[in-house]
């Protein structure tokens, strides 16, 4: 306990010979630094844990990445391949989940234009619906 390792107690007891004093002072001392290096350590854990959700830029972008990267191979990147290259760098989504949204994607753009439209969205969901109802009926 915090108390216990930084005092002598409450108060209730207290060191009456010069000895018992002495030992007290070095006990007290001893237990704030021990109390504050915990302390110390706990923020320093919490920080670490901090830095590590860190997102990378433009650093360690070599051009063998870029052309991994660059999904389309026009030469550019566009805002989603540089997001699906930090997802996956960091761990933040599996490569799986990422193939996943893709075939989801590809399946609602039915005419291959790499543009979704709330009609297209609509047309998928209502193939599916009957495609359900094939199976099931």
């Amino acid at each position: 306990s915090v108390i216990t390792i930084t005092t002598v107690g409450f108060g209730d007891y207290t060191p009456k010979s010069s000895w018992g004093r002495l030992f007290g002072l070095v006990w007290m001392t001893l237990g704030v630094t021990a109390t504050g290096s915990f302390i110390r350590a706990v923020s320093q854990a919490f920080a670490e844990s901090d830095k590590s959700l860190e997102v990378s830029g433009a650093e360690g972008i070599d051009e063998q990445i870029f052309k991994e990267i660059d999904k389309n191979g026009d030469g550019h990147l566009t805002k989603a391949e540089f997001t699906r290259y930090i997802l996956l760098k960091h761990g933040f989504l599996p490569r799986e989940v990422l193939r996943d949204i893709d075939e989801k994607y590809d399946a609602m753009d039915v005419f291959r234009t790499g543009k979704v439209t709330f009609e297209m969205i609509k047309m998928t969901a209502s193939l599916k619906a009957e495609s359900c109802e094939d199976v099931n009926g």
